[in-house]
């Protein structure tokens, strides 16, 4: 589906994020017309058939010009898809709703989602005790990550958006992935390869915009 000639009238497809779509939402808290697009559908823009009208009042980019070329971009870099099916969530609290999805994100099954002062909201395959603490590590590294994005010799890689922990022979052991959502800053820990190309990461971002930044 092509959404550069998109008019005024409502889109006949949902427009759903893709993974990489996902991931860019919540990659920064700069804002960029292209992560309030993305973020609006996340936060149910992708739930409905969306008009260029409303989708430009609940993304806060008004001009309907640029948001059409907002669409063809995001479609053309793979970041958005027309769907014939809406994104839809769990209604299940976090508590219960994100474990499963934590488990699809990781080969292992094993994964943890921590606030910014490294309190666990969620965990799967570890015992308790093992995601508090890996829930209490992974801010830690955060202002790493932060100095490294900053170097100017990374300043063309925006899409530098995790730590990753390897063993002595490159196998992966951790990736701790900072995810901004509203005025949160939390931490995903995944053990093992990721799966982070899953639909559960476009579940997740929807789940967690939706608690943290309001529904549209």
């Amino acid at each position: 589906m092509t959404m550069a000639g998109a008019s005024s009238e409502t889109i006949p497809a949902y427009l759903v994020p893709t993974p990489a779509g996902a991931r860019f939402a919540l990659g920064a808290r700069e804002s960029d017309p292209r992560r309030l697009v993305l973020g609006a559908l996340l936060r149910g823009g992708s739930s409905r058939p969306m008009p260029l009208a409303m989708l430009a009042e609940i993304s806060g980019v008004a001009d309907r010009k640029a948001l059409g070329a907002i669409l063809y971009r995001l479609q053309r870099d793979n970041w958005l898809t027309g769907d014939i099916e809406p994104l839809t969530v769990a209604r299940e609290p976090l508590g219960e709703a994100v474990p499963p999805l934590l488990q699809a994100l990781s080969a292992t099954g094993h994964g943890v989602l921590a606030d910014d002062s490294g309190l666990c909201y969620a965990y799967s395959g570890y015992n308790r005790e093992d995601a508090d603490r890996l829930a209490a590590f992974s801010p830690g590294l955060y202002p790493l990550w932060r100095l490294y994005r900053e170097l100017p010799e990374n300043s063309s890689h925006p899409e530098t958006s995790a730590w990753t922990l390897v063993t002595g022979q490159g196998v992966t052991q951790l990736t701790i992935c900072p995810i901004f959502v509203g005025d949160q800053l939390l931490h995903l820990t995944l053990a093992g390869a990721t799966r982070l190309d899953s639909p559960a990461f476009v579940k997740l971002a929807a789940l967690l915009l939706r608690r943290y930044a309001g529904t549209c």
